[in-house]
């Protein structure tokens, strides 16, 4: 089987199980960090994906590191991984599962960039213009960026709108050479 395909099926199945068990947000909130986490830990990987320690260590060593951040059904299906051999798939999973939660839920997610922090009253103009325009609830993100001088940097889904002073003052320099 493709590994997207695989990769999907696991995002699908995982999602499933959560929301049987109400536990849909709690999962989707605590994967994305276990998945960065685990990618950092080289000695936690080597643990995870070893044949020659069993299910149970394995267990007690995600409880262990974990404790309650993990939910019960995110470490049922990591360790359910870990015994398929398909740790490998994880960030896929991981990538393909926050996917399918946005779809969901009807959110997706926004990333503005500003050289200084974002009001409230701003960010809730932010957030109806988004709702206006796609539909959709955003999961905001806030970054401060100094660099981009002025104005705004969107990032929803997969599209960019640049508004930063930055890109623009490129633009002209841009047009003043070319002329």
């Amino acid at each position: 089987m493709n590994k997207a395909i695989k990769s999907r099926h696991y995002a699908e199945v995982l999602l499933q199980l959560a929301e049987r068990e109400h536990a849909g947000q709690a999962v989707y909130e605590q994967f994305g960090p276990f998945v960065s986490t685990y990618r950092q830990i080289s000695i936690l990987r080597a643990i995870l994906i070893s044949m020659q320690v069993t299910s149970g260590q394995k267990q007690q060593l995600l409880e262990g590191v974990f404790g309650e951040k993990l939910h019960p059904i995110l470490l049922a299906f990591v360790l359910q991984l870990a015994q398929r051999r398909d740790l490998k798939l994880l960030r896929l999973i991981a990538s393909k599962a926050e996917q399918l939660y946005r779809e969901q839920q009807n959110s997706v997610k926004v990333v503005a960039t500003s050289s200084s922090e974002l009001s409230e009253s701003q960010l809730k103009h932010i957030t109806k213009q988004i709702v206006d325009v796609y539909g959709k609830q955003p999961e905001m993100v806030t970054v401060v960026d100094p660099e981009i001088i002025g104005g705004l940097r969107l990032r929803v889904g997969n599209v960019v709108i640049d508004g930063s002073l930055a890109t623009r003052l490129g633009q002209i320099k841009k047009k003043l050479i070319q002329s």
